[in-house]
């Protein structure tokens, strides 16, 4: 098996300044932060070998990850140990009533953010997304759970993991 893993950050706003000048046209101002994509191989200096993606619907507004024990539906179980996070992809459903909190696992946490204080907290309907180019550590028996929360006690997320 093996994986290919394409990706694109770009973002781009346009703006019409009113300078309120007769006679002069009010020009528009772009900004726009681009030029992070690209494709990631086994063979690529920032490898990627596993994917998995799933909804995850939390209840009692909490859920937990763990790494090296992905479900993959039909398909055998995912385990990332040994490797390191390198996509990230998460949705919160447009439907929730509150924020899903993405956060390191209470238990032997993974540090998908970077640090301890690393969380991320994406709002009903909102999406984020993290190139880690190798970054992050190695999954592992010590570093393996993604803890989930939100006050809207039955949330769902999408979450897509790349890891290599």
């Amino acid at each position: 098996m093996s994986v290919t893993a394409d990706y694109s950050f770009f973002v781009k706003a346009v703006e019409t300044v009113a300078l309120g000048i007769d006679g002069v046209t009010n020009p528009d101002v772009e900004f726009s932060i681009s030029g992070l994509q690209g494709r990631l191989t086994g063979s690529t200096t920032v490898p990627v070998t596993k994917s998995w993606k799933d909804q995850i619907q939390l209840s009692a507004g909490a859920a937990t990850l763990d790494l090296t024990a992905l479900a993959n539906g039909n398909l055998p179980n995912v385990t990332f140990s040994g490797l390191k996070v390198q996509l990230v992809a998460l949705f919160a459903a447009v439907l929730n009533t509150a924020a899903v909190v993405v956060d390191v696992g209470s238990s032997n946490g993974y540090y998908l953010f970077g640090d301890a204080n690393g969380q991320v907290t994406i709002p009903a309907g909102g999406c984020a997304a993290f190139y880690c180019a190798e970054g992050l550590p190695d999954v592992g028996s010590g570093a393996k759970a993604l803890a989930f929360s939100s006050s809207d006690v039955d949330s769902i997320i999408d979450v897509l993991l790349v890891a290599g």
